[in-house]
């Protein structure tokens, strides 16, 4: 059983890492001309509810996916 969720463990750290490497790059590449910062300077973007670039769209098909690795 441990083994098991070691896989589970490590499926889903790799799966969430490219995850947000894919949301940091959306946002990134939406926001170069009109970049908006937070009051701590971090980029901030707010997705639309009417967003459906391919690239958002693989965004969230990921998000399912790293959602279905925890179900068991």
């Amino acid at each position: 059983m441990q083994d098991e969720w070691d896989k589970i463990y490590q499926d889903a750290k790799f799966e969430l890492d490219i995850l947000f490497r894919t949301i940091y790059r959306y946002v990134t590449d939406q926001q170069r001309a009109k970049k908006s910062l937070s009051d701590v300077g971090r980029i901030q973007y707010h997705v639309q509810d009417n967003e459906k670039t391919e690239t958002w769209l693989q965004i969230k098909e990921m998000a399912a996916h790293l959602l279905g690795i925890f179900v068991i």
